[in-house]
């Protein structure tokens, strides 16, 4: 079994980050094999100028197109957002991984509509913990949205570019009928 294709293969077709033991139970390959796999990827996209690259998020594994790409991905990826879902989006992009009983707090019962909604889109997706769920962006985000999900800097320029300078402040933003007011 080639390990690097094995690996290629699994953050292919993966719409959100892998750890490291999730790639190991599903290919039964060792942690170290995972990690050279990870490496040597890159290093061969890196080579061949490759549109795709491979990048670390919370000690997870996450393939994605290349920033100066995206801009060919984006009309095949891009679903359409209402602003609510989008100033949902924002603050999830900003607090990631958020927890949803945060979101909540600050966007109130909506917020299980919309993360419902964002969930179809392909742009987050959540994962249990505890009585409440973990939620982060997917690669689909950064297809669609062309930043870097672990890009803080970029975030916030796209969150004030979709909702306004006076607006962009989510650190400890609330939503109130659909509208962010920051505390």
């Amino acid at each position: 079994m080639n390990s690097k294709k094995v690996v290629e293969a699994v953050l292919f077709t993966s719409s959100k980050p892998v750890t490291a033991s999730m790639i190991r139970k599903i290919t039964g390959l060792r942690k170290d094999t995972v990690s050279e796999a990870v490496n040597a990827l890159n290093k061969e996209y890196e080579e061949r100028d490759s549109a795709m690259e491979i990048i670390c998020i919370d000690n997870s594994y996450y393939m994605q197109v290349k920033k100066n790409m995206i801009k060919y991905s984006i009309p095949v990826s891009k679903p359409k957002l209402p602003s609510r879902l989008i100033r949902t989006l924002a603050l999830i992009a900003y607090h990631q991984p958020v927890k949803q009983s945060l979101l909540k707090d600050m966007i109130g019962n909506s917020i299980y509509d919309h993360i419902s909604e964002l969930k179809k889109t392909g742009l987050i997706y959540r994962k249990k913990e505890g009585n409440t769920y973990m939620i982060s962006l997917t690669k689909k985000f950064t297809e669609y949205f062309g930043i870097n999900v672990s890009d803080r800097k970029g975030i916030m320029q796209w969150i004030t570019a979709n909702l306004g300078t006076e607006r962009a402040n989510v650190k400890s933003a609330t939503i109130k009928n659909n509208d962010i007011e920051t505390k």
